[in-house]
């Protein structure tokens, strides 16, 4: 037999034991149903008849109890109605098969005889009045009454026994020949399942041998065992596939050859494509937009912090990965406005997985596009460009303290050019004042004088103009004074007779800062200085003057122009300087307080317009090599607290003395 015929002869064989089996299920199951009908219509009709009798005749014997008790010979010719339906029940009981007419006819007998007794003797009870005077011929038929009624129940009893009998019989015989059927079907299921495996035991052999050869051989060929020899040969089926298996042994050997040519080509590529992203510290991405999937080289994820296995495979993830990215600039990636595919690219500062921010720059391409113009799949790269922004950004520091110090330079001109024309009519004014004080003494001293016999009229006149000298040179002298105090605060304040780099006291510092700025116009403000002994630091003093400018401004602002301004000045140790400016002023919302010193930050109406003052003071203490921090309450005020360390190492060149 041929390997398909033997494949085809089990499930024949197969189908012709379930056709058996079924066959004689179904035989026992119809013989079965038919003995359940039979039960239900012969049987348990004859029962049932039984039980409605013996409950008709209790319905009689209790209506005519009752009559007899209440004296109502209505309700004896209602107990008519059932003796009435006990006929028609016992007429019905004659059409049953299994109800025998013996019992029947002897029930009727005995029915008719009680149910004419107990109705006759039943309305003579009623009628009697007195029970003394009833007569012995009345309670002999009263007795009688009561004898038929139990010939009755014994009838019926017998009947309930009869019927009961037979269902048992029945029953009993049902019981054998159900049980006879299932022990014939179960040998002959049995008979042909022994059959069947019998035969199927000899295919399976003859099946399993020789392709448990040929899973031997595949077995081999799958790991790369391409000598394996496949040594079944025959002229069925399974011979056919043992010569498709060698032909397929020689095509893989070829084709495996070819693969690790193409394999070492690929390799030498992709080494050449990773050498050259890792040069340019690239990483590649690529995503098809229908469904979101995404690929991503290691790279990518490494510039964002995230480990290889943490990659992003949907754009979902990687819309979570890139949160910091302005939405606007990620719309421009998918280049709508460039149909012919232009690249479009992006620069963005992203949040890294530690809480670090890095600075990338993404570049992307549509390569694939839907016929409407969507696209439809996108290629890029992303570079960490850090590095670059640190540089730039230090550059662009070093160009903005260039100008401030050129800023500073001119102010210092320009106070010196004052100061320079100033000094000169300062100096005129200082010596005619000095001269008119000490015309005006000599002229009292001689008006004092014993030789002096002055005009009794004109000593009003002249004390008067006494007084007026006096009083003119001494208003003089006083806005002398405060010029040439003014004219010395400017010169400390653009440190003109100082190098850039040097030591400076940070309260001196402060104090003239506040003096510049004319705390007289704030006539509302009230300024507390609580300056305690700190050391000296190595500095730019403009620098610091501007930082504190910066800050005091910010303070008189929030405050607008009333309250209280504290300014503090200590030390902790040796190494560090703090100075605190605190308002009694409205206070920085919990929303604007995180980048607050970042740049283009504006709070509208709310604390302060922060503009670039507050991003100017941070960057002057960072390059101190310090750190500021804000505390601030909404209505209660806020406090700027800079630190500054007494000699930066961003400050000192490498032999330690201080840069120039």
């Amino acid at each position: 037999m041929r390997f398909t015929h033997r494949i085809m002869a089990l499930p024949i064989l197969t189908a012709a034991v379930f056709l058996v089996v079924f066959v004689g299920a179904f035989a026992n199951l119809r013989e079965g149903t038919r003995l359940l009908q039979r039960l239900q219509a012969e049987y348990l009709a004859a029962v049932n008849l039984s039980n409605d009798l013996q409950i008709e005749a209790m319905q009689i014997r209790h209506g005519l109890d009752t009559a007899i008790s209440l004296g109502d010979a209505d309700l004896v010719r209602e107990t008519e109605a059932m003796a009435a339906r006990f006929r028609e029940l016992l007429e019905a009981g004659r059409h049953i098969s299994t109800v025998e007419t013996e019992p029947l006819r002897n029930l009727n007998v005995a029915f008719e005889r009680y149910d004419a007794l107990a109705r006759r003797v039943s309305l003579q009870l009623i009628a009697q009045v007195d029970i003394a005077d009833t007569d012995t011929r009345l309670l002999d038929d009263a007795t009688a009454m009561n004898e038929a009624y139990d010939e009755l129940r014994g009838q019926l009893d017998q009947l309930t026994s009869h019927q009961s009998r037979n269902m048992q019989s029945v029953l009993s015989d049902t019981r054998e020949n159900l049980l006879r059927r299932v022990r014939h079907l179960t040998l002959l299921a049995l008979g042909a399942v022994i059959v069947l495996v019998v035969i199927a035991t000899g295919a399976i052999v003859s099946i399993v041998q020789p392709v448990r050869k040929l899973r031997v051989a595949a077995s081999a060929i799958a790991q790369g065992d391409l000598e394996q020899n496949i040594d079944y040969r025959s002229d069925d089926d399974l011979g056919q596939l043992a010569d498709s298996f060698r032909d397929m042994q020689s095509a893989l050997e070829a084709d495996i050859a070819r693969r690790e040519e193409i394999g070492n080509a690929l390799r030498e590529s992709e080494e050449r494509l990773a050498l050259a992203l890792d040069a340019a510290n690239d990483g590649i991405w690529d995503v098809r937009l229908p469904g979101g999937a995404f690929y991503s080289s290691d790279r990518f994820a490494a510039i964002l912090g995230y480990a290889p296995d943490e990659k992003p495979v949907n754009v979902a993830e990687v819309n979570a990965m890139m949160r910091g990215v302005d939405p606007e600039q990620m719309r421009q990636l998918f280049a709508d406005a460039h149909p012919e595919g232009r690249e479009a690219s992006v620069e963005a500062r992203l949040r890294r997985k530690d809480g670090t921010y890095a600075w990338v720059a993404i570049k992307g391409r549509t390569v694939e596009r839907h016929p409407d113009g969507r696209p439809l799949r996108m290629v890029g790269t992303i570079s960490d460009i850090s590095d670059r922004k640190v540089a730039e950004d230090e550059l662009r520091r070093a160009h903005d303290r260039v100008i401030q110090s050129e800023k500073l330079a001119s102010l210092g001109r320009m106070v010196a050019g004052l100061a320079h024309e100033l000094n000169s009519p300062l100096g005129a004014l200082v010596s005619s004042s000095d001269l008119t004080e000490r015309s005006a003494a000599i002229l009292r001293e001689r008006m004092a004088g014993e030789d002096c016999n002055p005009d009794p009229e004109a000593d009003p006149r002249l004390q008067r103009a006494l007084a007026a000298i006096e009083s003119g040179a001494g208003g003089v002298a006083s806005a002398a004074g405060r010029l040439e105090e003014l004219l010395g605060g400017l010169k400390r304040f653009t440190a003109l007779d100082r190098a850039d780099l040097q030591e400076a006291d940070v309260a001196e510092l402060i104090d003239t800062t506040v003096g510049v700025m004319w705390e007289g116009q704030w006539d509302e403000v009230t300024v507390v200085r609580e300056f305690s002994e700190s050391p000296r630091i190595l500095c730019y003093p403009g620098q610091l003057n501007q930082l504190f400018m910066a800050l005091v401004h910010n303070a008189v602002e929030a405050m607008e122009a009333r309250g209280t301004l504290t300014l503090r000045v200590w030390s902790d140790t040796l190494e560090r300087v703090h100075v605190a400016v605190a308002d009694t002023g409205r206070g920085i919302p919990v929303s604007q307080r995180e980048g607050l010193f970042e740049p283009g930050l504006r709070s509208g109406s709310e604390r302060v317009h922060l503009g670039w003052g507050l991003v100017t003071a941070s960057r002057i203490v960072e390059d101190h090599g310090g750190e500021i921090r804000v505390e601030s309450e909404e209505g209660q005020g806020t406090v700027f607290t800079a630190t500054l360390p007494v000699r930066p190492r961003s400050l000192l060149s490498p032999d330690g003395s201080g840069a120039a």
